[in-house]
């Protein structure tokens, strides 16, 4: 099922290719680890647009916690 989708992967969500969107949603909502990891990372990227470390550590407090 995972076969040539590691590229998909590493894209944020609104940068998929359209070409590949669909069968992107498809396999990302079959409930797979590797789906879970993808939603981990993109929750995490909100991180980086902290302006300062310390509003940065409560949302992984918060988000850890």
């Amino acid at each position: 099922m995972l076969k040539g989708t590691k590229s998909w992967w590493l894209y944020r969500y609104d940068h998929v290719p359209d070409q590949h969107l669909r069968a992107f949603e498809a396999v990302r909502d079959q409930n797979l680890r590797t789906g879970r990891a993808w939603a981990i990372k993109e929750t995490l990227r909100e991180l980086w647009d902290d302006r300062s470390v310390a509003w940065a550590r409560k949302f992984f407090k918060d988000w850890f916690g």
